[in-house]
């Protein structure tokens, strides 16, 4: 009975140590038999790629108080020619900037109980810049740089600038037929091991398809848009099913 005891811990850590390799080497696989059709290889494959966006949005945004609405729309516009022509002198081409609409809001006065009363004591407005263009490596010198501004008496600041890679539809495709690809590799091999031989697809499921800066562990069931980095990492991966006999 003792023996009996130890041999069966033995198989069970002989086969959790198989497991642990399989799960380290990032495939995940099992054949299973079918007495109609022989036997079934589920395997997942996966591909990643280093892709460079191609397309940078970035925002900042300036602010004016005075006392009266012209005043502060008068301020408004001064520092916007201020911005675009700072935007110009570091590359920026005039078609590539928007000047978006200016919010406004009023500034109430407080009594000495620190409660707001009716009147109005200032007009606050504020404006955002937009930059759209496909010189990624400008946009990001220039947004690190716009605050300089500060010192020419302009309230503003600098929203994190968004990279976009556009040709993303025809790059899916692609990754998806690779991945596919790497999961019938890997169903071959394990068919191969096991004496068997693949005889075509039963079926194919999209998993995860995300984009990532580089260099990331990152992984999410419903995928990842990585917007923040010029350099990224995009990675698909296909749950496949194939026939053996």
């Amino acid at each position: 009975m003792e023996a009996l005891r130890k041999n069966s811990v033995a198989v069970i850590i002989s086969t959790a140590i198989i497991l642990s390799t399989i799960i380290a080497a990032g495939t995940f696989a099992y054949v299973r038999k079918t007495p109609a059709s022989g036997g079934v290889v589920s395997v997942t494959g996966s591909r990643k790629k280093e892709i460079r966006s191609d397309y940078a949005v970035w925002r900042c945004e300036y602010s004016a108080q005075a006392e009266t609405m012209t005043a502060a729309y008068a301020e408004i516009r001064t520092h916007y020619d201020n911005v675009r022509k700072f935007l110009i002198d570091n590359g920026i081409s005039d078609s590539e900037i928007r000047q978006l609409a200016v919010n406004t809001y009023s500034v109430y006065e407080r009594n000495y109980s620190g409660y707001t009363t009716n009147r109005i004591e200032a007009y606050n407005l504020s404006q955002v810049v937009e930059v759209r263009t496909k010189d990624v490596d400008k946009v990001f010198e220039v947004s690190k740089r716009i605050t300089e501004l500060i010192d020419k008496g302009i309230n503003i600041s600098s929203y994190p600038a968004q990279y976009f890679y556009t040709q993303i539809a025809e790059l899916r495709v692609e990754m998806i037929a690779l991945a596919t690809q790497d999961a019938k590799d890997r169903a071959e091999k394990i068919a191969e091991n096991s004496g068997a031989k693949i005889t075509g697809m039963k079926s194919a499921k999209a998993g995860v398809f995300q984009i990532t800066p580089l260099y990331s562990n990152e992984i999410s069931d419903y995928g990842i848009n990585d917007t923040s980095s010029i350099d990224k990492e995009i990675m698909a991966v296909m749950n496949c099913e194939f026939k053996t006999r």
